[in-house]
């Protein structure tokens, strides 16, 4: 039994492949069931029979561990594909998880108060770029900070994504990005051919072709990232170190960037098709889908 268990979630892990899911996505499902697996076990419950009750039960013992309400969302985000792929492989013939979780995990706007990220201000920002202690790092934050690109596609650039004669980046990571091409400001182009000259020192294998690496010569690794932008804000004094992990107005981490990226657009006047356009956020309503936003013109409101 255990080893078809086995079987089905290297099926399932397979199906989410073919649905071209990120591998971050990929990883957390198929995580999601591998960690469900015992809890089903211990409540006498099977992914192809569980029921409304069944999923009462598994909530109630989920709750028992003191996990927080993001993080059922998440065990639960992970169980519905589960389920839904048993589904469509015809192993079950409905999938209880979507109305479960409108009724009992759906948080309602204004229930809980919304305290917002922490956003660094321009000197701030200014000081963490100054006081980088490497150059490399000094071209994440410049990266961060002024393009506004998530975490996880900053790790997956390439040498080959940056273009210094057009002064443009290429974002090469699959997950949630509709903008593939970014411009680059004359400071950070600067800072990226230094670095460039200084990388040949530092990697080890010429096949490694990341664009930042870490002390081995190898790719950046995402809590290597986390630790270079959470020392740098206590750097400046905008980090607290005794915050917990839910304190986001306390805590500085990759996606304050963002927030810092979009009000400073926003503050000078760029119009919010440009900085979606530069967030690469996907398209809202008929109106993006074919009004295309001209590179021109979003180089035209970064530079």
């Amino acid at each position: 039994m255990e080893s078809q268990l086995t079987e089905l979630i290297e099926e399932f892990q397979q199906d989410l492949e073919l649905q071209s899911k990120s591998h971050r996505t990929i990883r957390s499902y198929v995580n999601t069931v591998r960690y469900l697996v015992p809890i089903f076990d211990e409540l006498g419950l099977e992914f192809s029979t569980v029921d409304i009750h069944g999923l009462q039960r598994l909530l109630g013992r989920i709750k028992q561990t003191g996990v927080k309400h993001s993080r059922i969302g998440n065990l639960f985000s992970g169980l519905n594909s589960f389920i839904d792929f048993l589904q469509f492989t015809q192993r079950r013939s409905d999938n209880p998880i979507p109305p479960f979780r409108k009724r009992y995990l759906q948080r309602y706007k204004g229930s809980v108060q919304k305290v917002p990220r922490l956003t660094p201000t321009l000197q701030q920002m200014r000081e963490i770029i100054s006081r980088s202690s490497t150059e490399m790092e000094k071209c994440i934050h410049l990266l961060l900070a002024k393009s506004g690109i998530r975490r996880m596609s900053l790790l997956a650039l390439k040498v080959s994504d940056v273009d210094m004669i057009n002064k443009t980046l290429r974002l090469s990571d699959e997950a949630k990005v509709s903008s593939l091409i970014l411009p680059l400001d004359f400071e950070t182009i600067q800072h990226i051919e230094t670095w460039l000259h200084l990388r040949q020192f530092e990697v080890k294998e010429n096949t490694e072709q990341a664009l930042f690496l870490n002390s081995r010569g190898r790719a950046l690794s995402r809590n290597l990232l986390a630790r270079i932008v959470r020392d740098a804000g206590i750097r400046v004094g905008i980090h607290d170190t005794s915050a917990p992990r839910d304190a986001i107005d306390r805590r500085f981490s990759p996606h304050c960037y963002r927030h810092f990226m979009t009000t400073m657009m926003r503050r000078n006047g760029c119009p919010e098709r440009i900085i979606a356009y530069l967030r690469g956020d996907g398209e809202k309503t008929i109106r993006d889908h074919y009004d295309h936003v001209d590179f021109q013109e979003v180089e035209h409101h970064f530079n």
